[in-house]
């Protein structure tokens, strides 16, 4: 969600960036009703500023999920974690097998978010603007410029999110672990 969100904002404000160095009065006068042009340059700090706190908000409800998620999928792993470690597995080698889930995890749920941001960038551009979806090469460059930062966003927040939950599971003890009952 948050990737999305990343992405759809990311991709939009680009193509209104576009929209801003034209001169054309009928593409001003669509800008002005959307409330994207205004004299006052608080008003445009202050709509950033929203934009800034709903992605952080965004982020931390992501972030949390995430590690529930992984805490939940430590807690079904119970036995598995205990085998490991009484068969002499390190606690780094079992932190770096939760890392690595997450980070495939994460990279693709950042690539879904990507695709999903996109095309609610694209669609809210083609609504709020009321500009036609023909001549791709703007939509593919604002794509192009945003998938990256967003991409790399996302999938440091998973790991973020995993630093907790991979902790939990090594320091996990092995005759608790495969004594529990989960």
């Amino acid at each position: 969600i948050a990737v999305a969100f990343l992405m759809s904002t990311l991709c939009y404000e680009r193509l209104v960036s576009g929209l801003l160095d034209r001169e054309d009065v009928h593409t001003q006068a669509l800008l002005e009703r959307a409330g994207r042009v205004t004299a006052d340059s608080e008003s445009m700090t202050t709509q950033q500023a929203r934009r800034n706190w709903i992605l952080a908000i965004t982020s931390l409800i992501a972030l949390a999920g995430i590690s529930n998620t992984m805490l939940l999928g430590i807690t079904e792993r119970f036995r598995e974690i205990g085998t490991m470690k009484c068969l002499g597995a390190p606690d780094r080698l079992i932190v770096r097998l939760f890392f690595i889930e997450t980070f495939l995890l994460g990279g693709f749920a950042a690539l879904i978010g990507l695709i999903s941001g996109f095309i609610l960038s694209v669609l809210q551009f083609a609504a709020v603007l009321e500009i036609d979806l023909h001549g791709i090469g703007a939509y593919a460059f604002a794509f192009l410029q945003s998938a990256p930062i967003a991409f790399v966003g996302g999938t440091v927040l998973t790991i973020l999110a995993a630093l907790y939950p991979a902790q939990v599971a090594s320091r996990m003890r092995p005759a608790e672990a495969l004594r529990s009952e989960i």
